[in-house]
């Protein structure tokens, strides 16, 4: 005996952009409220500039999380660590014999030939695992290489 089966896509719609939209919103700009809790601060510009935005991709809704301009690119190196703790090598000058550069840490002006980096401090990641109702994985691109 045959099976019929209709899917009223109409409905569905209305579902996935109405109460599951807000509910995934709400998540959202609560992961971002709490990453800018968790995110580490020297100025606040970082800090104050995690956001939410939605975007469309050939009729995929999605929800991107935005920290700052363009120009603020320092941003994933916080977030993914640099150097050894982002599993590559040592952070070497690309023109000069030497790095200069005041180091808080110390005090003063330094002198390196070489630095180890920075580790991560994934406070995106730790904020949506939080405060995420759902499970969290972490998928890396293909060729990415990275200590999260």
């Amino acid at each position: 005996m045959p099976v019929r089966v209709t899917v009223n896509t109409t409905a569905i719609e209305e579902l996935v952009h109405g109460p599951v939209r807000s509910k995934i919103l709400g998540v959202a700009n609560a992961t971002a409220s709490n990453a800018r809790t968790r995110a580490p601060s020297d100025t606040g510009r970082m800090k104050g500039m995690i956001n939410v935005r939605e975007a469309h991709d050939h009729g995929a809704w999605m929800l991107i999380f935005h920290i700052g301009p363009p120009g603020l690119k320092y941003a994933v190196w916080v977030h993914q660590g640099t150097g050894l703790y982002n599993k590559q090598d040592y952070i070497r000058p690309k023109s000069k014999p030497a790095m200069v550069f005041y180091w808080k840490k110390a005090g003063k002006v330094v002198s390196m030939q070489r630095v180890k980096g920075q580790p991560a401090q994934p406070f995106l990641l730790v904020a949506l695992q939080r405060t995420s109702p759902w499970p969290v994985k972490v998928r890396h691109a293909p060729g990415r290489r990275s200590s999260l």
